[in-house]
């Protein structure tokens, strides 16, 4: 796949890659303004307040990234895979006393 997607944009024109690549972030800002919209109506419609609905947001935003490359490099059994995961669980799980080194 990987291959695939290297030919094809190789051979494509500085100009067009260009356009590529300004569709994509366009792309991906409205997706962001999108799901801010939604998650503010969530927030109204079920009371909980804007702050928890948007620490979640902010919280998935930063460990979706990190299992994505968890998931992929477990898939293609990665050695570096280890190391993505305890970086995952580090951030999503409360570090108790006994859990922290002397």
């Amino acid at each position: 796949m990987e291959q695939a997607l290297e030919h094809f944009f190789s051979e494509l024109h500085w100009g067009l890659l260009g356009l590529v690549i300004a569709l994509s972030l366009g792309v991906l800002g409205k997706a962001a303004d999108w799901l801010v919209d939604e998650a503010v109506a969530l927030s109204e419609k079920s009371g909980i307040p804007k702050v928890v609905i948007g620490a979640t947001v902010v919280s998935l935003g930063t460990t979706m990234p990190e299992a994505a490359v968890s998931v992929f490099a477990a898939i293609q059994e990665v050695r570096a895979s280890r190391w993505a995961t305890p970086s995952v669980r580090s951030s999503a799980t409360p570090v108790s006393s006994s859990d922290s080194p002397a």
